[in-house]
């Protein structure tokens, strides 16, 4: 999530959502199980990691609070996502919410 220093931030669960996702039979077709597992535990060594408190903050989707609160709890320099009912509110608490083809546009300065 935040990644202006190179850091990634998780909270234990925004990281259960993103691995409930990647382990989707979906992916089977471009990435192994295995390969995916390794991922996430490579992940998991390099990433920093805040405790939430379940705050209810806002978003559309109640369930994407819990990546609000990551952020904010993390001091987020910017949240990446692809999630449209994150998106649509470009930031929050002055952190900018971006695809990840936008934020390689502000990593790049394109």
């Amino acid at each position: 999530m935040r990644y202006g220093n190179g850091i990634l931030l998780f909270s234990r669960e925004s990281f259960d959502e993103l691995r409930s996702r990647l382990l989707r039979p979906k992916f089977d077709a471009y990435v192994g199980w295995e390969g995916r597992i390794v991922y996430m535990a490579q992940l998991t060594a390099v990433s920093e990691w805040v405790s939430i408190a379940g705050a209810k903050l806002g978003c559309r989707d109640p369930d994407d609070d819990m990546i609000l609160e990551t952020a904010l709890m993390g001091e987020a320099d910017c949240l990446i996502t692809g999630d449209g009912d994150l998106l649509e509110m470009s930031s929050f608490c002055g952190i900018p919410i971006v695809t990840p083809a936008g934020f390689l546009d502000l990593s790049t300065g394109r």
